[in-house]
């Protein structure tokens, strides 16, 4: 997420100071911006509506944002672009007056405006349907229709009646390495030095850059979850032994975040193959059918048997 972009204010938080102002300094997500370049290189009029979906801080806002700029370079953003964020908008009335005020101005050279809907699966059903008319037909007698980008984390929460009308994209995680030298980029030009996450951490957090930038920004230490996964692995199987470090665990997450990381870690540490199949299916069962009322007393218990076939702590 780091790139050429104008001389922010030094205030700002890092995530817009270093935001990339066009696709070509955009980290990662090769795929998606080959499709996005082939578009500003044939020009807007048969773009399709699109829908940006993906974990959070994998660079939905960046890809939107960066394509709009690369498309109309020559353009003011205000010229050709509006940027909504759905948690933002108090009626969905109001941001029918807000686009069609948008519409109906002009710039030379802005053949098709760009609406970006961010967060658009925190909508409500009635309220997206009535995004689907905004889609079909131009808002403003004699303009063009626009070109909507809905960026949102879960696809699924998008009703199928606007899935249908718009092309879904996928953004997927930055890998370790792309973080990794995305934060020495930052550490470097801020003359700061922070902590760097390992492959693990980038993996339990989902590859979110945001937050391992803000992260960078605090000065907090990216890998944080890690001592505690490490004594959980090393804790003795007993209810005294794991217990505490449950308890410690549920402090600070929900449970479902808490099993999570857990999932992840042991995954990624080859856990499954060294306790054997039906220990871990045994664990995965305990966990879905009790993680909405889990208690540090039930995922120890549950946890116990993975811990007692552990005769080695993991490196």
């Amino acid at each position: 997420m780091v790139g050429d972009v104008d001389a922010p204010s030094p205030t700002a938080p890092w995530t817009e100071q270093y935001r990339p102002a066009h696709l070509a300094a955009v980290a990662g997500q090769e795929t998606l911006k080959s499709f996005l370049q082939r578009i500003i290189t044939t020009g807007p009029d048969s773009a399709p509506h699109m829908i940006l979906h993906g974990p959070p801080g994998t660079g939905k806002t960046t890809l939107a944002l960066a394509f709009a700029a690369d498309l109309y370079p020559a353009a003011p953003t205000a010229a050709s672009t509006m940027y909504l964020n759905a948690s933002d908008e108090r009626t969905i009335e109001t941001v029918r007056e807000r686009i069609c005020e948008f519409l109906r101005t002009s710039w030379i050279g802005v053949r098709r405006k760009i609406v970006i809907f961010d967060e658009v699966e925190t909508m409500t059903e009635p309220a997206q349907l009535t995004l689907r008319a905004l889609m079909d037909a131009p808002m403003v007698p004699g303009t063009p229709l626009p070109i909507f980008l809905f960026l949102c984390n879960t696809l699924s929460r998008i009703v199928p009646l606007i899935r249908s009308r718009a092309l879904a994209l996928f953004c997927g995680h930055l890998t370790s390495s792309q973080i990794r030298d995305l934060l020495t980029t930052i550490q470097t030009a801020e003359g700061r030095t922070t902590p760097l996450p390992t492959p693990l951490a980038c993996l339990i957090n989902r590859g979110d850059m945001r937050a391992f930038i803000q992260r960078a920004q605090q000065g907090e230490d990216p890998n944080i979850w890690l001592p505690w996964l490490q004594r959980l692995l090393n804790a003795p199987a007993t209810p005294a032994g794991t217990e505490a470090v449950w308890e410690d665990g549920l402090e600070r997450v929900p449970a479902w975040i808490l099993l999570r990381h857990v999932l992840v870690f042991a995954t990624a540490m080859g856990l499954p193959a060294v306790i054997g199949q039906p220990t871990w299916a045994a664990w995965l069962r305990a966990t879905v059918s009790s993680h909405r009322a889990a208690t540090a007393a039930t995922l120890a218990a549950a946890w116990n048997p993975v811990a007692a076939k552990l005769t080695t702590p993991a490196t």
